[in-house]
């Protein structure tokens, strides 16, 4: 992939095609700013096409993609959190954003159901909220963005058994955090 030609762009059009949305969610989920968050996602784009010459095809470029979008998410959070001191995990759009994140069950029966269905798309989104940042990453790629152990390991840079350990704990909490609400 050292020269770009017709078919390397055709190769990363399709891979923006296919990552916009979900590396604009897992960039939204770590920064709470849909702006910053798009902002990200492009910087992602501009950053590897800068440096798509020197991707190794050994790893899945989807994987590199997510890598490089987690890195720039992270930093731009520690320099909010250096501007500004603040807790890093607000919730101050969450009454109007909750569409982002809610998921309507494909046939509601009542108005009551419904209801129901959105106050615990909320109190889970709450919970998973509250995890430790390392968790929360690995919960959004193994269940919401469909990674197996080794692709989550390789966006992350650690091994398969600290994934399975970080599953394990976000569970964990996550079951901790919601016991109230049965």
């Amino acid at each position: 992939m050292k020269r770009f030609n017709d078919s390397n762009i055709k190769i990363f059009d399709e891979l923006v095609e296919k990552t916009q949305k979900p590396l604009f969610r897992l960039a939204l989920n770590i920064l709470k700013d849909e702006e910053v968050a798009m902002d990200i996602v492009q910087d992602t784009y501009v950053k590897a096409w800068e440096n798509w010459y020197g991707f190794r095809a050994q790893s899945d470029p989807k994987t590199w993609l997510y890598r490089i979008a987690i890195n720039l998410s992270l930093n731009q959070l520690k320099k909010n959190q250096r501007i500004v001191n603040f807790n890093k995990f607000t919730n101050e759009n969450l009454d109007d954003d909750n569409e982002k994140y809610t998921y309507e069950p494909a046939d509601p029966i009542s108005i009551e159901q419904l209801l129901d269905s959105k106050e615990r798309n909320i109190l889970i989104k709450k919970a998973i909220d509250k995890l430790p940042l390392n968790q929360k990453l690995v919960l959004q790629l193994f269940y919401y963005e469909g990674f197996h152990y080794k692709e989550v390991s390789e966006i992350l840079n650690i091994s398969v058994s600290s994934v399975e350990s970080l599953l394990f704990r976000a569970r964990k909490n996550l079951k901790k955090y919601l016991a109230n609400y049965r």
